[in-house]
């Protein structure tokens, strides 16, 4: 295969090329969001461990503010609320239901700004699984195309003449394909753990907001 490729027109060789910087960025991508993913999700584990047990939430507070439980997840949903939380009581004094709202205002808010903290280069996967293929086709083609200027040069067509050809088209194919499969599966992989975070963030901010209501 090595022989194949270095025998290659030099066209083909770059798409090649291309897609193996393709591949090696996106494999990087996955074990770098892989382990990214585990610390977070460990770290929120911590934290919501900490917070049903059911200790002084001022305390619990400035462990958060410490950043003890990082400086992300459901430790700054919760800072982002508690935050809120005393402004409103200062703003709204009695008034239960605007002390809710501006807590829920800012819940959400710190909500999407995690989902988009966590979606960050996503799309660079998607991308990949989409383009590579395409990527891999052009050189499929170019490849053919070698294939047939072979034939329209000679007078007697032999599988030494078109076989360089078809092997750099096939090449260019795997290729493609070696670097859309990794990314497509990690995108799908990594989107349903994200929306499972998603989930937990907005669960956590109805029991939160729950608690709340309870102690007003």
């Amino acid at each position: 295969m090595l022989h194949l490729v270095a025998e290659a027109s030099l066209f083909a060789q770059l798409i090649l090329l291309v897609l193996l910087v393709l591949l090696y960025l996106s494999l990087w991508f996955i074990l770098r969001k892989r382990r990214v993913l585990k610390d977070y999700e460990d770290k929120c584990n911590a934290f919501e461990k900490e917070f049903w047990a059911g200790g002084d939430i001022s305390v619990l507070e400035e462990r958060v503010r410490s950043r003890e439980f990082g400086d992300y997840g459901l430790a700054q949903i919760f800072l982002f609320g508690q935050e809120e939380f005393k402004k409103a009581c200062e703003i709204g004094g009695e008034n239960v239901e605007l002390i809710l709202e501006g807590v829920r205002r800012a819940l959400d808010i710190s909500i999407q700004n995690e989902e988009t903290r966590l979606n960050r280069h996503m799309q660079f996967l998607a991308t990949v699984s989409g383009v590579s293929p395409y990527i891999g086709l052009l050189g499929t083609v170019w490849g053919i195309i070698n294939a047939f200027q072979s034939l329209a040069q000679t007078s007697q067509a032999t599988i030494a003449l078109v076989a360089p050809g078809i092997a750099e088209a096939l090449i260019a194919t795997a290729m493609g394909l070696l670097a859309a499969i990794p990314a497509l599966i990690a995108y799908n992989y990594f989107s349903g753990r994200l929306e499972s975070l998603g989930t937990r963030f907005d669960n956590f901010a109805n029991h939160y907001l729950n608690i709340l209501h309870r102690n007003l």
